[in-house]
């Protein structure tokens, strides 16, 4: 039980690191697909327009700004 919690090691700094690369390589699947089936409407042409790379650029920055607030967050539950 409670014993047993307490004998358990806590993360290391690689496992931080891993589950750190490992979270980003998932919102970065995560938001390719999402904004790319939100700002991509037009699939005949090979480039995008000028609107869709603006959509795109917000969603990704949008997104970035959220996951490292994210980050922020949960780095600071660990501490705790």
């Amino acid at each position: 039980g409670e014993a047993k919690m307490q004998q358990e090691t806590p993360f290391t700094d690689m496992d931080w690191a891993r589950m750190e690369l490992e979270g980003a390589a998932n919102v970065f699947r995560r938001v390719n697909r999402l904004c790319f089936e939100k700002c991509v409407l037009n699939y005949k042409e090979s480039d995008l327009s000028v609107g869709e790379k603006m959509c795109v650029e917000r969603c990704v920055a949008k997104y970035i700004e959220v996951q490292m607030k994210a980050n922020k967050k949960m780095q600071q539950a660990a501490q705790m």
